[in-house]
């Protein structure tokens, strides 16, 4: 047995492809779920199809497809996003940059920063349907459907313990009125700069960055 993983270094791959050059046979596996799904091995994989070298795969468990059938919302058109980042800023780039995707939208998440994460959600995303699982096809699977705000109520002041799949609804395409831009705005300026509130609610919100400054302007002098 090979153990490889995300600090593995480039030699270590090297010598699993040196082994199936030479005639071996090797399997890919992984200790939870399907390997390469959040997982390391696209490397290796990458590496053996130039080389020549066939691969195929056996149908597995994977969380991320088992939460998606589970949770209610669309299956004809999904994204996989998988862990988002650590840090506050490169989180909500990250989810402003799928916010207009109209595909069911998958995540995982930890326990430690779930409902960070919700709350980054609504931040973006606003109120949307939603499915939460874990520990699915286990003893104790548990799926919880709401909104984003009925998932905040029911997680938040829980024992969290281990990793979540996170299943949000898509973009509906939708005009915002004044009133509602205007409420996210004060939002947005009750958490950050105005300069950073301008720049957030244009990508956001999808308004030009004129009417956003305009707005917050108005807000201010209010």
């Amino acid at each position: 047995m090979v153990v490889f993983h995300d600090h593995s270094s480039s030699e270590e791959q090297n010598k699993i492809i040196n082994y199936l050059l030479n005639g071996e046979d090797m399997a890919l596996v992984s200790d939870a779920g399907t390997p390469l799904i959040s997982d390391p091995g696209y490397g290796i994989v990458n590496t053996a199809i130039k080389a020549g070298i066939k691969v195929t795969a056996i149908p597995g468990p994977c969380s991320a497809i088992t939460a998606l059938t589970l949770s209610g919302l669309p299956t004809n058109s999904f994204m996989f996003i998988g862990f988002l980042p650590n840090t506050l800023q490169s989180r909500l780039k990250e989810l402003i940059s799928v916010k207009e995707i109209e595909a069911t939208l998958i995540f995982f998440e930890t326990a430690k920063r779930l409902l960070a994460v919700l709350h980054d959600f609504l931040e973006v995303f606003g109120n949307r349907k939603m499915a939460i699982g874990r520990e699915l096809t286990k003893l104790y699977e548990e799926v919880r459907y709401g909104n984003v705000v009925e998932q905040i109520n029911y997680w938040q002041g829980k024992a969290l313990k281990g990793e979540f799949v996170l299943i949000l609804e898509g973009a509906i395409k939708e005009t915002l009125s004044d009133e509602e831009i205007k409420k996210q705005m004060t939002s947005l300026l009750n958490k950050m700069s105005f300069k950073d509130a301008i720049s957030f609610a244009k990508d956001s919100l999808g308004i030009s960055k004129k009417k956003a400054y305009e707005i917050a302007l108005q807000i201010i002098r209010d």
